[in-house]
């Protein structure tokens, strides 16, 4: 479920620290948005099976905000990258600079 063009505030960010400012909590920040927006919508959590198979990548300790379930982190999650990537495509997402207080 998609609302008009969303305007979410990010802090600016030095080129030199922008992988490291990824990796600390932007699709996690930007998922509370969408949600609190209601612009998107969680996906079912799937039953974890800890026996089951597990991808090469998994891990236990990491829990996705976005699936609610272990396995990798929000930062890492492929799943909510790319909707995150489709919605600014589409402009129905707009990034802005968030003002220093």
């Amino acid at each position: 479920v998609l609302l008009p063009r969303q305007s979410i505030k990010v802090k600016e960010v030095p080129s030199s620290s922008l992988s490291s400012y990824l990796y600390t909590g932007f699709y996690t920040k930007i998922l509370r948005q969408l949600i609190q927006s209601s612009s998107i919508s969680l996906p079912p959590i799937k039953p974890y099976n800890p026996k089951g198979f597990k991808p090469s990548w998994f891990n236990s300790d990491l829990i996705c905000a976005y699936h609610r379930t272990p396995g990798h982190d929000t930062e890492g999650c492929k799943a909510l990258q790319s909707i995150v990537n489709n919605l600014l495509e589409e402009s129905d997402l707009l990034l802005e600079e968030e003002e220093e207080q």
